[in-house]
């Protein structure tokens, strides 16, 4: 008789007459794990984290309208901060002091002093530090400021959203953004100006997109879709009621001061708006989670067991045991590249074209109040044809 080769496959009688005692105990886990599955199916107090999500809170009801009404209300400060340079730095016609022109020629002394036509507006970021002729394009720098200020805060912020919850990110967002700016009408020099508009500028990308995020994260099906896109209309609105504020107050001081303050009123959110509850459960977090998912499913009359037991399905346990996502996951695949890409360049066209006009409205000519009015007025029709073709 030949002895055994070790190296010789392990076939099933193989196995059956030499193994005995392994293949029952795993005959006996398999058995256990079918019946552990079947009973989870069976026992409604047992769920999987989506599933609790989505029979707390449904698609859509009262207790998602609250959240997103009152997330709503932080764009308007935020438009009011991200458009406000144009009436910060409003174009306003002025002559050399010693002088009829408005710019002196190479064969003249150079101008010192400005004259400013104030009837329109008595104080702007332009008369306050002559930012005209060869200083003229610092008013482009302090947009341009503003703008990388939202590209940073949007990254900070995301970050410390995803390690610290999306509710203290975000009020602390609207704090920052309220204090920056109401320094920002006291400053005496305009470099001072300019750092305190950076600043308020990282505090409204942290609180648009941990807003974006949170109203995601309460909805389901094809709300998300409907609430995201009509998200943007609050911003159209406080475009046009930042007109009303410079109107009222022709003085960039008290333009400046008026817009920062209502940021204020997100301190309220520390005991209106809760955590998310998809991020409590994704850090572990189920106790406080259950807590938020039995709110949201009484106000939404939506019923839930008295007892309830979490559980993992085996895609989650999966996505668990491999490495934490990261940003670069965007770029893995060869349609996740194409989308990213695509999105990337479509945002980029969408800001230079709507936060380029949104500046230079005021150069245009005619009344500034109106054409900014005109200009943000048709953002809201704009919405509504995208919310009806979206989908088809």
């Amino acid at each position: 008789r030949q002895p055994a080769d070790p190296l010789r496959p392990l076939t099933a009688p193989r196995l059956r007459s030499q193994c005995p005692t392994v293949l029952a105990v795993l005959s006996h886990c398999t058995d256990t794990t079918s019946t552990m599955t079947s009973r989870n199916k069976d026992d409604p107090k047992v769920m999987d984290e989506e599933e609790l999500a989505q029979k707390a809170m449904g698609d859509c009801g009262r207790w998602q309208l609250t959240i997103i009404l009152l997330l709503s209300l932080l764009k308007l400060p935020i438009s009011w901060t991200q458009l406000g340079i144009v009436f910060l730095a409003a174009p306003v016609p002025f002559r050399c002091a010693n002088s009829s022109y408005a710019c002196l020629t190479e064969d003249e002394d150079t101008c010192s002093e400005w004259k400013y036509d104030r009837s329109v507006f008595s104080e702007t970021i332009v008369t306050e530090w002559d930012l005209v002729c060869s200083r003229s394009q610092l008013v482009n720098i302090t947009q341009m400021v503003l703008m990388i200020g939202i590209l940073i805060g949007n990254i900070i912020f995301s970050i410390a959203a995803d390690r610290y919850g999306r509710k203290m990110p975000l009020i602390l967002s609207g704090v920052l953004q309220m204090a920056t700016g109401c320094c920002a009408s006291l400053a005496p020099w305009f470099s001072v100006f300019l750092v305190l508009r950076f600043l308020q500028a990282v505090a409204t990308g942290g609180a648009m997109t941990i807003g974006f995020v949170l109203c995601m994260e309460i909805l389901s099906g094809k709300w998300r879709t409907t609430v995201t896109t009509l998200s943007h209309i609050p911003y159209s609105i406080g475009h046009e009621t930042m007109v009303g504020i410079a109107y009222y107050t022709r003085n960039w001081r008290l333009f400046q001061l008026a817009v920062s303050l209502p940021s204020i009123l997100i301190i309220a959110f520390i005991w209106l708006i809760p955590e998310s509850p998809r991020w409590l459960m994704a850090v572990g977090r189920h106790e406080e989670a259950l807590e938020i998912l039995k709110g949201a499913a009484a106000t939404n009359r939506n019923q839930l067991p008295d007892e309830i037991t979490f559980s993992k399905t085996e895609k989650q346990r999966i996505q668990m045991e491999e490495r934490k996502p990261t940003i670069l996951d965007l770029l893995r695949t060869p349609n996740l590249r194409k989308r990213t890409l695509a999105m990337c360049f479509n945002w980029m066209a969408c800001g230079l074209g709507f936060y380029g006009l949104a500046q230079y409205i005021s150069t245009i000519g005619g009344n500034v109040f109106i054409n900014v009015a005109i200009s943000g007025i048709f953002v809201i029709p704009a919405m509504m044809v995208t919310l009806l073709t979206l989908d088809r």
